[in-house]
């Protein structure tokens, strides 16, 4: 065999112990990374004391380190809205396009796709822990996906997130209630 096995940049993208990530077991492979990875106030907080998920206060986020391509998509997350904000709760775009997802205080928008609350189609978000669902959102080829922030980094979303998926098809809406129930049942047990 010629050549290393992993090349330097490669190696120290996996191991650099500066970059704070998690562990993705997801079928998009990838990584999830706290924050810009360097800067410790672009973290979201831990909830911890026996309690499940992450606080985001604005300028706090997450996001999905991978080559996703272009297609149809789902993102379901589990989120506790905390205040009346405008904040994207998530946003696939490279330079605009399609791919997000904004809470302008209350009320969801997306670029495409149909939105659904608590397993519903709705498009309200009131205070309180619900599940939101964007089935047959269409994305164009990106390399994350930013959870709580735009694609800039800005433009943050103010609660608590519990789950976040992203499904490379469009869910049918049994599909969206039985995950909004499954997802309930593990926050409050």
């Amino acid at each position: 065999m010629n050549g290393p096995l992993l090349d330097l940049p490669l190696l120290s993208y996996f191991f650099d112990p500066m970059i704070a990530r998690t562990r993705n077991v997801g079928l998009l492979g990838g990584s999830v990374q706290l924050g810009d990875g360097l800067t410790v106030a672009s973290f979201p907080t831990f909830l911890g004391l026996g309690k499940r998920g992450i606080a985001l206060n604005g300028s706090q986020y997450l996001q999905h380190l991978a080559v996703i391509a272009s297609g149809t998509y789902s993102i379901f997350l589990l989120a506790n809205r905390t205040a009346a904000v405008t904040g994207y709760l998530a946003d696939a775009r490279n330079t605009g396009g399609t791919g997000w997802i904004l809470d302008t205080a209350g009320v969801l928008t997306a670029s495409s796709g149909t939105m659904y609350v608590d397993g519903a189609p709705l498009t309200a978000l009131p205070k309180g822990l619900h599940s939101v669902c964007c089935s047959g959102m269409t994305l164009a080829a990106t390399v994350k996906i930013v959870f709580g922030a735009d694609n800039a980094q800005a433009n943050g979303w103010t609660g608590r997130v519990f789950a976040a998926k992203v499904y490379p098809y469009a869910l049918q809406p049994n599909q969206i209630r039985a995950l909004h129930e499954q997802s309930m049942m593990l926050v409050n047990s």
